[in-house]
């Protein structure tokens, strides 16, 4: 299964070079480009050819709920990055058995770089073993966040958050593509990261790869995620580190 899913994130590499040329807004800073749709319909018919009695969740195809297996996919994580040409942005595709990840993938094609993971074999960085970072003080920690631009009602409270973690910690990054913000706390690149609101498509994938690199991932009142909701708050690192950026944010 594994393999199947690096190679059929890999395969999207052209379509993700070539660029956005028509684009489309759901909701306000909400954007769907045709490379969403394209990397969609590749990845979902490449499945449905293999596998065709397991169904596909995605952000484009808004379906609610997991069946008892499922893929989860984000066709581009990041599409305001990939909208503006920043090369920030990544296709996400995990496999999930009874509201379980079993495995995850997330494709980094500007650096064309490939994280995966399967439950109880690690977590890699094209085929190299990563881990999280060990240090175990916020404040010698570099932090990323997301702004949630889709939700604008808690602005306020959410930005008052940031101050909070810039004030506890070395600086912090707003990066823009929540499954690589916890890949790149998965391969010690910053040391954690925190975003609420976030649709499963976004984590799931990067989830099991921060758990098999030795990380916690968990809602930001220290619970598990529970796989059932299609939205969670999102608190990402080490295990003391998860610990002390949920008491910023629970406090």
């Amino acid at each position: 299964m594994i393999e199947f899913m690096k190679e059929l994130v890999v395969s999207t590499k052209d379509i993700l070079l070539r660029g956005a040329h028509e684009i489309s807004e759901k909701g306000y800073a909400d954007y769907v480009t045709d490379a969403d749709i394209a990397v969609q319909n590749l990845i979902t018919s490449k499945i449905n050819e293999k596998y065709p009695d397991i169904a596909v969740v995605s952000e484009e195809n808004q379906k609610q709920g997991l069946d008892n297996k499922c893929f989860i996919l984000d066709p581009i994580d990041g599409t305001t990055n990939f909208k503006y040409g920043l090369g920030f942005f990544g296709v996400s595709l995990a496999y999930c058995v009874d509201q379980k990840i079993e495995c995850g993938v997330v494709y980094e094609p500007y650096r064309d770089e490939l994280f995966y993971a399967v439950n109880g074999k690690g977590a890699f960085l094209n085929g190299n073993r990563i881990m999280v970072n060990t240090q175990k003080q916020l404040k010698h920690c570099l932090i990323s966040v997301g702004t949630s631009p889709y939700q604008r009602d808690n602005t306020h409270k959410r930005f008052s958050l940031f101050e909070k973690i810039f004030d506890s910690c070395i600086d912090i990054r707003r990066l823009g593509a929540a499954s690589l913000d916890i890949c790149y706390t998965a391969c010690g690149r910053i040391d954690g990261f925190f975003e609420d609101g976030l649709h499963i498509w976004d984590y799931a994938a990067a989830m099991i790869i921060l758990h098999e690199a030795g990380g916690k991932i968990t809602d930001n009142m220290g619970n598990m995620i529970d796989l059932n909701n299609i939205k969670s708050d999102i608190v990402a690192g080490n295990s003391e580190i998860n610990k002390q950026l949920i008491n910023i944010i629970g406090g």
